[in-house]
């Protein structure tokens, strides 16, 4: 049995592979990370974005629900059968206010609340071991939360709760330890070692946006980079990078292989951007806790774009998270955030998670004078968003395995338009064209990302894949 994306879309399903002559049976659609009990009468899988585990037969017949569905802030990952067959554990990944929370629950296969076994924001990935045992993986914390290393806990067959204290196996560096695979007798482990890296890139767009012409490497650290905004004059890139040890802010000419660094100061900076009329370099920045924990607020920052020292435009609360800290994404996206249009005399947006509510607030500001008002709101889940040139429409869109959509909504409170993207799901990214007329966005799929063209009636054209993901 395997499951997963398959074909040229990625579909997800479920499948039988015969091992005498390789046929191959569909037996679900739209379900993916399959776990089959040892017996083999059961079969637990993920639906509907990781937010429901269902369990059947392994003929597809006799499917039902078997956990609550996940709300708005969490989703599930890795349903797995204990080696009895009589439980099953997973876990829970939320994410809300700029806090990131890990379970790993374990449930009776004959029903019944579920006990937690483990509760750390650092943990990953876990598979059974001989002897009543759960192999898993914890990031470390700062200075190195790239790297991981391996625990195991003893649980209680009967009941799934721990039976003692978690041990650690390992103290390496430079370790992922992802996609854990233990063989039957528990003497050996094999794993994939990937450490994360991303890098600000280039490229020529012609054809009216349709094509992309020599895509070139900007930065050349093997620290993590991300791409703020262009200056004025097209001729240097803002962002944002942890090469100094924390997220700091930096401005680099197309034809240098160095980076200028924008600020000294301690805190931790993300998404520089160049102010609508050109006179500011507008940033998020966070204080650095002492116990390097998420800290509860930070500054809408603005610095003058040709140098001198920052100065706070206004607070926000939170901390922007998008992926599992260590993960190479988990600065990149996140609420509260920001964009500011080219077009002079138009305002900056910021977005704001309302958790109570379970929206996302747009609020207009201006760089140097502070917030304005709400021009939108717009119901979670938004996992991308962007503000257009001119500053008159957000698009928002949410990561699907079945349809991608994007909502339109103008900022003056005028009728929203949705885009379904022909052909393509999974959007990881999304911006407008420099023209206001059609949009980028990246797909994600198991072969990497491909980076499109997407006209406003959801006509989309590939511009640049490899086994890469672009963001």
């Amino acid at each position: 049995m395997v499951s997963g994306p398959v074909g040229a879309q990625d579909k997800e399903g479920i499948y039988i592979i015969s091992v005498i002559g390789g046929t191959i049976h569909k037996i679900r659609d739209d379900a993916y990370s399959a776990s089959i009990s040892a017996d083999g009468s059961q079969v637990v899988f993920l639906e509907h974005g990781a937010k429901e585990i269902w369990e059947m037969t392994p003929d597809g017949e006799a499917a039902h629900q078997v956990a609550p569905r996940a709300d708005e802030v969490a989703r599930y990952s890795l349903p797995t059968w204990s080696p009895d067959g009589k439980r099953f554990s997973y876990l829970e990944f939320r994410q809300s206010a700029g806090n990131f929370a890990v379970t790993l629950l374990s449930r009776a296969a004959a029903g019944g609340d579920p006990v937690t076994v483990l509760d750390n924001p650092n943990l990953r990935e876990f598979i059974y071991m001989p002897g009543n045992q759960i192999l898993f993986k914890l990031r470390e914390t700062n200075p190195n939360p790239e790297d991981a290393n391996l625990w195991q806990i003893r649980v209680d067959p009967a009941t799934g709760k721990p039976d003692g204290q978690p041990r650690r196996l390992t103290d390496w560096s430079g370790f992922s330890f992802d996609w854990l695979s233990a063989s039957a007798d528990g003497k050996k482990l094999a794993f994939l070692n990937d450490p994360g890296q991303s890098d600000v890139m280039i490229g020529q767009l012609e054809k009216n946006g349709k094509a992309l012409i020599s895509p070139t490497r900007l930065t050349l650290s093997d620290r993590i980079d991300w791409p703020g905004s262009w200056t004025r004059d097209g001729k240097s890139v803002l962002f944002y990078s942890d090469r100094g040890g924390r997220f700091d802010v930096y401005r680099q000419t197309l034809d240098e292989r160095t980076a200028q660094p924008l600020s000294t100061t301690p805190e931790e900076k993300r998404m520089p951007q160049l102010s609508p009329d050109g006179d500011w370099i507008v940033y998020i920045s966070w204080p650095v806790t002492k116990d390097l924990s998420a800290p509860a607020e930070g500054h809408v920052m603005r610095m003058p774009a040709g140098g001198g020292p920052p100065v706070p435009v206004f607070g926000v609360k939170g901390y922007a998270v998008s992926d599992a800290p260590g993960s190479v994404t988990h600065n990149l996206l996140g609420f509260p955030d920001f964009r500011c249009p080219s077009r002079p005399g138009e305002p900056c947006v910021l977005a704001e998670q309302d958790d109570a509510k379970k929206q996302i607030v747009f609020t207009a500001f201006d760089p140097a004078a502070g917030k304005k008002n709400v021009v939108a709101t717009v119901p979670l889940p938004v996992d991308e968003w962007t503000l257009s040139p001119d500053g008159s429409r957000i698009a928002t869109t949410s990561y699907s395995f079945q349809q991608s959509i994007i909502h339109v909504i103008p900022t003056n409170g005028g009728q929203a338009r949705d885009i379904t993207v022909k052909d393509w799901i999974r959007l990881i990214s999304l911006t407008w064209a420099a023209d206001g007329n059609s949009l980028f966005a990246s797909s994600d799929s198991s072969r990497g990302s491909t980076l499109l063209h997407i006209e406003m009636n959801g006509d989309a054209q590939p511009l640049l894949r490899n086994g890469d993901d672009f963001f």
